[in-house]
């Protein structure tokens, strides 16, 4: 539930809605979502969201209405909702800063990808919404029994689809598939600083004293111990995009078209975007099919 409840048929039919949603014991989640024109003054919009926050299991709310309301860091702000509200877990969102979570178990904070150009912010926080409650369904966990690190986990996949839908303008059409979070999310996950020389350690992660392509397949060959992935046998071909040819979305929708999604890694370079493909006997023709595939894409034509 949202700001429907400012209008009263709105209202009546949330607070009926939020009657029978808790007397099936479903769970209840709240996005204040204010936007002070359509309340008839600040007490008005302050009133009920406060009557929102008191039905609800799980919110999502930013750093501006926490401070609109109380005056309260976002951090602050989650510890009151947890200990006045009876929310069993806090999403407090920063903007482009990532979010702070919080529940009984502990609190963090995530930031938001670096990388990012923003063409338009509509629907961003619903993306959010929907992508935490989605993966704290999968856990199949109450939202307080929730670890702080599967918390952090849902949040940086939850920030990650949010920051993605920046980059392409409307709501709907600009949800981004879950395989473009998967691989932003490796993209941009913290890296060791120490790689030796001939790579630069954005592209690689260290585990169990070897180094890895910073790949999907090199992140699961590094959980499994795979030598196949080792540094001396995946040093990345890179290739520069300049971002004003191409954004963030476009680029990782192109991987998967050609087949190459979890091979590609994309990485910031300044304003543009600069993508790795592993070494092998093969790479060459990766790179071509994928060029060949955004040449396609700007002349409208798909070739399988």
């Amino acid at each position: 539930m949202g700001r429907q409840q400012g209008v009263l048929p709105s209202r009546t039919a949330t607070r009926a809605a939020v009657a029978h949603a808790r007397a099936g014991g479903r769970l209840i989640s709240f996005d204040p979502n204010l936007r002070k024109p359509l309340w008839p003054g600040e007490a008005a919009a302050k009133e009920q969201i406060e009557w929102g926050l008191r039905q609800a299991d799980i919110v999502k709310i930013s750093d501006e209405e926490i401070d609109f309301l109380w005056g309260l860091s976002p951090a602050e702000g989650a510890q009151k909702l947890l200990a006045e509200y009876g929310v069993r877990l806090v999403y407090a969102t920063l903007g482009p800063r990532g979010c702070h979570f919080a529940n009984r178990q502990g609190s963090g904070e995530v930031a938001g990808p670096a990388g990012i150009h923003v063409a338009d912010t509509t629907g961003a926080g619903d993306i959010f919404g929907g992508s935490a409650m989605s993966r704290l369904l999968r856990t199949g966990k109450a939202p307080d029994d929730l670890t702080v690190e599967e918390l952090r986990a849902i949040t940086r996949f939850a920030c990650g689809a949010a920051s993605l839908s920046t980059q392409t303008r409307g709501g709907i059409n600009s949800v981004p598939p879950e395989s473009a979070v998967q691989a932003l999310l490796i993209d941009f996950a913290p890296v060791s600083t120490d790689a030796p020389g001939g790579t630069h350690p954005k592209y690689m992660f260290k585990r169990g004293g070897a180094w890895y392509n910073r790949s999907a397949a090199g992140m699961a060959a590094a959980g499994g111990g795979g030598e196949a992935c080792r540094r001396k046998e995946l040093r990345p071909m890179n290739v520069l995009f300049s971002s004003k040819e191409y954004d963030y979305h476009t680029l990782v929708k192109v991987a998967e078209m050609a087949g190459l999604a979890g091979l590609v890694g994309f990485h910031p370079a300044g304003e543009d975007y600069l993508l790795s493909f592993p070494d092998g006997e093969d790479t060459q023709a990766l790179v071509e099919n994928y060029k060949l595939r955004l040449h396609d894409l700007e002349n409208n034509i798909w070739c399988h």
